[in-house]
């Protein structure tokens, strides 16, 4: 019996030694944080358009990106709009997010569907959309 609890003692020991519990969590890089910001706008821009509040779609973007999307902007009734981040290129004064959408847009009696792979542009820290380069889910539908 005695050996049993010597050797649990002695396992349990080698355990906690051996688990390596000084080991640190490395940071995420500041390029990970900045692409991480840049999606949570995307995503608050997406809230904005879905609700029609332009008070908020300009607190997230540059003049350039505010206009871009009102001037593609359609009416309609309601929206749902998905976003999936598929890649990042982050250059020295920006940042394009490429994310594909999918989006449902119901107008009237009709529902219109529409999907795409998105490039949007973000300069700034917070970042802030400067431009929409490619498949602009704010203009559906077409």
């Amino acid at each position: 019996m005695r050996t049993r609890y010597l050797f649990l003692i002695v396992f349990i020991a080698f355990a906690l030694v051996s688990c390596g519990g000084g080991k640190k969590i490395k940071p995420p890089a500041p390029e990970a944080v900045m692409a991480k910001k840049a999606f949570e706008v995307a995503n608050a821009i997406k809230r904005a358009y879905v609700n029609k509040d332009l008070a908020a779609l300009k607190r997230y973007c540059t003049k350039r990106g505010y206009l871009s999307i009102i001037a593609s902007m359609k009416e309609f009734d309601s929206a749902v709009l998905v976003f999936k981040l598929r890649w990042v290129e982050i250059k020295k004064d920006h940042m394009i997010l490429y994310l594909d959408w999918q989006g449902s847009w119901k107008i009237k009696d009709k529902t219109f569907e529409e999907k795409g792979l998105a490039a949007l542009s973000f300069v700034g820290n917070p970042p802030l959309l400067d431009d929409i380069l490619r498949a602009n889910p704010f203009g559906q539908p077409e």
